[in-house]
């Protein structure tokens, strides 16, 4: 029997929700702060000030909810993957792997990905006896990957703040950031959508088994359910 997904599937779009918004205030401004990078200070104390409450407190907020919202998406990723097992298919990878992939040096390359397609697949088959293609999750793999790729070269650039270099990098890094957060709510809805009918149609078959018996003990009082 299938376990309830919906729960985290909401919890991990809500998140990703989030990453997507906090990025695209941290653009805006940084976008400001980079056009007028002296002006509209006083001092530079003042400038010091507002950006350590304003630009780099947002920094900080960005980069907890993106934290939060990979914690969510592979909770979720997990029991999508153990639910096809429960479902009776095959898998190729055991449901620890779902969680451990996206650690591992290299291997998080590729793997989270394919058991994705995993996911994709065996749900969709289960719930509906079709596939869609999967050029949804291609680009959803690449806009992750070129997402993470953009914020490492962002945070070990040495732009300075005003520069053109600086502003492109920015623009890379949450332009990327917000589609990456826009296709996962996407996929994330599709499988669960199939989750949930998967779960119907499990219901309602069950529904055709035979009840169980109950068997009273001889030296009890309490009769006993016996499947």
């Amino acid at each position: 029997m299938i376990r309830d997904n919906s729960q985290r599937a909401t919890q991990a779009v809500w998140f990703f929700v989030l990453t997507a918004v906090a990025a695209g205030l941290n653009m805006l401004l940084g976008l400001l702060d980079a056009a007028n990078p002296q002006s509209v200070y006083a001092t530079a104390e003042d400038e010091l000030n507002l950006l350590g409450l304003g630009v780099f407190s947002f920094a900080i907020l960005y980069l907890l909810i993106r934290i939060a919202s990979y914690v969510f998406l592979i909770r979720w990723f997990r029991r999508a993957y153990a639910n096809i097992a429960r479902a009776g298919e095959p898998t190729q990878y055991s449901d620890g792997w779902a969680a451990g992939a996206w650690f591992v040096p290299i291997v998080s390359f590729f793997r989270p990905y394919s058991m994705m397609k995993e996911v994709w697949r065996h749900t969709q088959l289960l719930a509906y006896d079709a596939v869609q293609t999967h050029g949804l999750l291609r680009a959803w793999w690449l806009m992750f990957v070129l997402h993470l790729g953009a914020a490492q070269v962002s945070s070990r650039a040495d732009a300075a703040p005003g520069s053109s270099a600086y502003t492109n990098l920015l623009v890379l890094e949450y332009s990327l950031s917000i589609a990456m957060a826009v296709l996962t709510v996407v996929v994330i809805r599709r499988v669960a959508t199939a989750e949930a009918v998967l779960q119907i149609r499990t219901k309602v078959s069950n529904l055709g088994e035979p009840a169980p018996s109950v068997v009273v003990a001889e030296d009890a009082y309490t009769p006993t359910l016996q499947q």
